[in-house]
């Protein structure tokens, strides 16, 4: 990557400060500070409290994270989509504690705009977006689709909150409506693996996002970091109802004759016979990926 000029840095980083607390809630309250333990663990086991949560006035890390997992929670980007200096997350001494109080009714979208604006303040973050071309697939018809466009249902019926739904007439778990994505491998004593991805009203584009998780999970030869690179060129608008089952173990390939019989199923050929699209392989999927130009190690005092 070529420098950057030490005036553009200046400008990002005081454009973003100045702009960003007027048109974003804010914390009540808030500290930033290095963890000196050393102990890295998930983040998900980090957090705690936040909206959706029983503490959803106070957010904290149990322990310290890097500052890459944390700028890729906050604008929910993956971390393999995220550049900059290798220090941001491979240095057991730059982990970070965050502790936050929340406004009543923070909603997590905004709890998320009040994260960026913590991280761009203390760490006086400059940073920009570009697009880049992974390998990965395309996502295109494969002849007719066999999908329905989503209708609204006012009344349907739907399971109270906390119900579980319990499974369909196939057996399957069946997820809550209106679920956006899901991918759910549970093991049964003395019985194979079965995995369900089913989404409800979603559009074409966020269901080939969510395709690039499920072919990690399925073992696709070649697919590195969190998830596959998929893109949408089925060229069909609106939303739509999916629905993608599998009972046995997934697998990243076509099944060879000798699999023939057994209970590998391939997710290439599964979403071809039960969707009617297609994923084939190509060179140039375009990624939204977040550059960090500048960043602190030394967060700025409380």
């Amino acid at each position: 990557m070529s420098p950057i000029p030490a005036t553009v840095l200046v400008f990002a980083a005081s454009t973003f400060a100045q702009n960003a607390p007027e048109a974003h809630p804010k914390f009540d309250a808030a500290t930033v500070k290095l963890d000196n333990r050393g102990i890295r663990v998930g983040l998900n086991v980090a957090m705690r409290g936040g909206p959706g949560t029983s503490d959803p006035g106070l957010f904290s890390l149990s322990y310290g994270q890097p500052l890459k997992l944390l700028i890729s929670k906050a604008w929910d980007m993956p971390s393999d989509q995220i550049a900059g200096p290798s220090w941001l997350d491979d240095s057991p001494g730059n982990l970070y504690l965050i502790s936050a109080t929340l406004p009543p009714g923070t909603t997590k979208e905004q709890f998320l705009l009040m994260w960026q604006d913590l991280l761009i303040e203390r760490f006086h973050l400059a940073l920009h977006r570009e697009t880049k071309n992974f390998p990965g697939y395309d996502l295109v018809v494969a002849g007719k689709p066999k999908l329905t466009e989503w209708k609204p249902d006012p009344v349907a019926a739907q399971p109270p909150p906390g119900l579980n739904p319990g499974n369909d007439e196939q057996g399957f778990p069946r997820l809550r409506p209106n679920a956006q994505v899901g991918v759910n491998p549970v093991h049964h004593d003395g019985s194979p693996l079965w995995t369900i991805h089913e989404t409800h009203h979603q559009s074409m584009p966020d269901f080939a996002k969510g395709l690039g998780q499920t072919l990690k999970q399925a073992g696709v030869a070649g697919v590195d970091g969190p998830l596959a690179r998929v893109a949408d060129k089925t060229g069909l608008s609106g939303l739509w109802e999916f629905r993608l089952q599998f009972e046995g173990t997934m697998t990243g390939s076509a099944p060879a004759a000798s699999d023939q019989g057994t209970d590998s199923l391939s997710i290439f050929t599964e979403i071809e016979k039960q969707l009617g699209l297609k994923l084939v392989k190509t060179k140039g999927v375009p990624v939204d990926i977040l550059v960090i130009d500048h960043a602190e190690k030394t967060p700025e005092e409380n």
